[in-house]
């Protein structure tokens, strides 16, 4: 009797270890989706391949979803995390370090425009030092926050002309020096992108 007991409870632990091995790896067209190597399709979403671990991305590893999207680099618990590169449809496109999903750290970024930036990141946002390349030649070096040009920092239009000093929600506020192709320069202070100091040098 107390043998057929046992036998039953082993079939029974035996049986909910399957159910959970096929919980886990639902989705698992190819490989191991619970603490190795697969393919993993998500309904509606798209296809991941790569590591895992406990049944979720971890590790190196590619995702693309159904949109065109597609990641490719390191994951944790499921999330973009560490090195990677993110494309999108539309032609942008960044490399760079990762954080709970967003760009965190040091990373470049090219807008579908053709826009450049290269720099530091924060909660997936332009913060920090960094440099922005325009399209059309124009470029600005200095520092960032909240996605606009804030604190210190240089910008050369693509005619020549250079201004460097203070910056304020993307615009030049503070003292700063206005520079002219033909060597003219205007020190003094700026406020909302006017200069409103008198010193004129050539």
């Amino acid at each position: 009797m107390k043998k057929l007991l046992i036998l039953q409870l082993l079939l029974i632990v035996a049986y909910l270890g399957c159910e959970t091995t096929k919980q886990t790896q639902k989705g698992c067209v190819e490989g191991d989706c619970s603490k190795g190597k697969g393919k993993l399709e998500v309904e509606g979403k798209g296809v991941y391949v790569g590591e895992f671990k406990d049944g979720k991305k971890e590790g190196d590893g590619k995702l693309e979803w159904k949109s065109g999207t597609v990641y490719q680099g390191t994951f944790k618990d499921n999330k973009r995390e560490g090195k990677g590169e993110l494309a999108w449809k539309s032609g942008a496109k960044f490399s760079g370090a990762f954080k709970e999903n967003m760009k965190e750290g040091s990373g470049s970024y090219v807008f579908p425009n053709g826009d450049t930036y290269t720099g530091e990141f924060k909660s997936d946002i332009k913060n920090g030092k960094g440099s922005y390349i325009w399209k059309n030649g124009d470029k600005y070096t200095g520092d960032w926050k909240d996605g606009e040009m804030n604190g210190a920092g240089v910008y050369i239009w693509k005619n020549g002309e250079k201004y460097e000093g203070e910056w304020v929600n993307g615009k030049m506020n503070g003292k700063g020096t206005f520079y002219w192709p033909d060597g003219t320069m205007a020190s003094g202070i700026y406020k909302e992108g006017q200069f409103m100091g008198r010193e004129q040098k050539k």
